[in-house]
């Protein structure tokens, strides 16, 4: 029983010197340029342990195919795990190796953090990339004073982020501000406060919430390589897409004449619906997509230019298949979850997408190919459609649920439904 309480204390002893490395700080003072002979006061990040390079593909055509011109990846044994996030600029330095103690170095270039976890071997580990050509094996990496804001701006915005639970929203509001004051790079805690003033939107219907929000929301799109985790990227593309259908649609109401403004808020919503599928495979990213294809396709069918026809062409052949594709998937899911939602039987239910307006322009296309069937007396595939089209307004109406926010969408789906009697 002894021996067995001797390996307990011997193993907490080991994990808790460990848990110690990795919050170690030794200060390092960094010349970057010959020209002057004040050192950076940085801290010592860890050990470089392999160099290798990225695996790219090569373009035959390009004139410098000749020449390597690949980043060069590293992995960093880490020893302080404090301050660090991906997305962040760590320098290398060189330290005679004679040398004890860490106390004048040399920057001979610098990295940006790719990637931080555990390693088999060496544990915590990061991973970076950069050109470094002077740089091998053995070569230390640190990081600057001010890099010490990250983990007080993340502790800020893990306080705002109970705020936002409770519905505080206004010292929400104040302490994601707060966490962008430490690090005005925190891209989660940008993508958080633009949710907010989205949520405000929702509430009190402001146009100087929503462009709060899309303000914020836009600065998190430029900064979306700074994300952690692919989970709070991916809730983000959803919340940025909502933002700026909601946009697209008042401005469409409101200031019709201004064509330029609607292309690049559509053009940003397909690159969302894209960027959304390189994480995940579930249909809502294509439901998306769809509705960024459908207003695009809409656009283009009011233009006379023989070019802009063709494009409209070209989106209402890609609009149908997409269609397709999505009404052949198990997206029916989502639907049979929400029923249990509203009948009680599930406390919560979590969409990303707002199935109002995807329900709006399924039934808008499909309508329009309901009326060319009538016009070529193809009753059979007629009569499929109808059944298709009545199915999709009873969703649509149970998603709305009268909500105000859908009035002038209700009053063209309620024209569609009456004309299919």
């Amino acid at each position: 029983m002894n021996l067995f309480y001797k390996y307990c204390i011997i193993i907490l002893l080991i994990f808790t010197n460990s848990l110690y490395s990795y919050e170690q700080i030794i200060y390092v003072y960094a010349f970057d340029s010959y020209k002057s002979v004040q050192p950076k006061k940085t801290i010592l990040v860890g050990e470089i342990k392999s160099k290798v390079k990225s695996t790219e593909i090569i373009n035959t055509q390009s004139p410098i195919k000749e020449y390597d011109t690949r980043k060069d990846v590293v992995t960093v044994k880490v020893i302080n795990r404090k301050g660090l996030k991906v997305g962040q600029t760590l320098y290398v330095v060189y330290k005679n190796p004679h040398h004890d103690k860490f106390k004048n170095a040399l920057i001979v270039g610098e990295i940006k953090v790719t990637s931080i976890l555990n390693h088999p071997f060496y544990g915590l580990v990061l991973t970076g990339e950069g050109n470094l050509l002077r740089v091998r094996e053995g070569f230390f990496v640190v990081r600057t004073l001010e890099s010490e804001n990250i983990e007080k701006a993340y502790f800020i915005k893990r306080k705002a982020d109970n705020y936002l639970l409770e519905e505080d929203y206004q010292r929400a509001i104040q302490e994601y501000l707060n966490a962008i004051r430490q690090d005005s790079d925190l891209v989660e805690a940008h993508a958080s406060l633009g949710k907010v003033y989205y949520l405000l939107y929702l509430n009190d219907d402001s146009d100087v919430s929503l462009q709060h929000a899309l303000k914020e929301l836009e600065i998190s799109w430029n900064l979306k390589d700074k994300f952690r985790y692919n989970k709070e990227l991916y809730d983000f593309l959803f919340d940025y897409f909502s933002a700026l259908l909601d946009y697209f649609i008042y401005f469409e109401k409101n200031k019709p004449s201004v064509k330029n403004d609607s292309i690049k808020i559509l053009t940003r919503m397909i690159d969302i619906s894209k960027e959304c599928q390189t994480l995940s495979e579930d249909i809502e990213c294509k439901m998306i997509q769809a509705i960024a294809i459908y207003y695009l396709m809409n656009y283009y069918s009011e233009e006379s230019n023989p070019e802009h026809r063709k494009l409209y062409d070209q989106y209402k052949v890609e609009l149908g298949l997409l269609l397709k594709q999505i009404e052949e998937s198990n997206n029916q899911k989502i639907y049979l979850k929400f029923a249990e939602y509203q009948q009680g039987k599930v406390k919560f239910f979590e969409r990303k997408i707002d199935l109002v307006q995807f329900e709006y322009i399924f039934i808008r296309y499909y309508f329009e190919l309901y009326k060319e069937l009538q016009t070529l007396q193809k009753w059979k595939e007629k009569e499929k459609l109808k059944s298709l089209l009545k199915t999709h307004i009873e969703n649509y109406f149970r998603f709305s649920n009268d909500n105000p926010k859908y009035r002038d969408q209700n009053i063209k789906i309620l024209q569609i439904k009456n004309s299919l009697k």
